[in-house]
């Protein structure tokens, strides 16, 4: 009866001390793991800070329930709890996720970052062995509206045609200066990732060039890139009058306030696909998918009115009515 009572006891004591000495706590993990050493042994650790201005540190251990995504920046909540029993050079608590409280992607492929800088070419890696190449000067410049590249391969200027949609670069034949120099090993290494296709992404302001030959090319931007993509994401802001504008993600936003059904008002539409025949006369065909919206569709023609940025076009209303009007490209 005793020792039925002790253990009683003993588990009681155990499992309040447990649950007293549990926390919860928040922390940020980052969006890769480093290398560290964690009872002499060297292993891979998570990054982790308290507070989004606090410095990353190490963090070896296991976190129950959490998976880890390269790439992407998690904020959680997770239980401390003490064990009761540590080993020597164990760990001295367990740790579990309790729920994620936001989680934000370090990886950008936005084609607009692409043209906001010149990108400076300073590693080349092929097979996970890194070269560096900073010392060569390389670099590239994207234009997204001319849909071309261009740059520096330490040796010769180059040129060339390039498609840039979705994450992905397909590069055209390059034209380049024929001078020869220190650095053409590091050239002929650029020059042959610049062919076929090639993805592309943004990570901790470093673009990275993934070209068709498994060739990696680091590239640092000239300028820091947090006011630009605060840019690229703040609101649209419309000004009033007849206007439309691409929001580059499919949708076009219009405003009619010379339309006294529609005035103040803010409207969605998507394009539709034209003709061989529309094409000729008709620059954007506007299709309305919400059915509670009183204009049901706009085509906007071809022909430019006198003023820069004005168009003529069709309002066709819910009710079968339609109104020409001039309406101003914004965005």
């Amino acid at each position: 009866m005793k020792k039925v009572i002790f253990t009683f006891v003993l588990f009681f004591t155990c499992t309040w001390a447990f649950s007293q000495g549990s926390t919860t706590i928040n922390i940020y993990i980052g969006d890769s793991k480093v290398a560290c050493q964690y009872n002499n042994t060297i292993t891979s650790c998570l990054k982790i800070k308290s507070h989004l201005d606090s410095n990353w540190r190490e963090f070896p251990y296991e976190i129950e329930g959490f998976i880890f995504e390269p790439g992407v920046e998690v904020h959680i909540e997770m239980g401390k709890t003490p064990i009761l029993f540590p080993e020597d050079n164990g760990p001295k608590f367990t740790y579990k996720q309790i729920r994620v409280i936001d989680t934000r992607s370090t990886v950008l492929d936005n084609k607009a970052l692409l043209a906001a800088n010149k990108w400076k070419i300073i590693n080349l890696e092929m097979d996970r062995v890194v070269t560096p190449a900073k010392k060569a000067g390389a670099y590239v410049l994207f234009n997204t509206d001319s849909n071309t590249v261009s740059g520096f391969a330490g040796c010769n200027s180059f040129f060339a045609n390039t498609l840039i949609e979705n994450g992905v670069l397909q590069f055209g034949v390059a034209q380049n200066t024929l001078l020869a120099c220190s650095n053409d090993a590091i050239e002929q290494r650029i020059m042959e990732g610049l062919k076929g296709k090639a993805a592309y992404y943004v990570r901790n302001n470093m673009l990275f060039i993934v070209c068709e030959n498994r060739m990696i090319m680091h590239c640092r931007p000239e300028k820091k890139l947090d006011s630009l993509i605060a840019d690229i994401n703040k609101p649209v802001v419309v000004s009033r009058g007849n206007t439309f504008g691409d929001m580059q993600n499919g949708e076009y936003v219009v405003t009619l306030d010379d339309l006294p059904k529609a005035v103040n008002m803010q409207m969605f539409f998507k394009s539709t696909v034209l003709t061989a025949a529309e094409k000729k006369t008709i620059k954007i065909k506007l299709k309305n998918n919400n059915a509670d919206e009183i204009v049901s569709q706009i085509i906007i023609l071809s022909k430019p009115h006198k003023m820069k940025g004005y168009y003529y076009a069709t309002v066709m209303m819910k009710d079968g009515t339609k109104t020409n009007v001039v309406m101003r490209n914004v965005l």
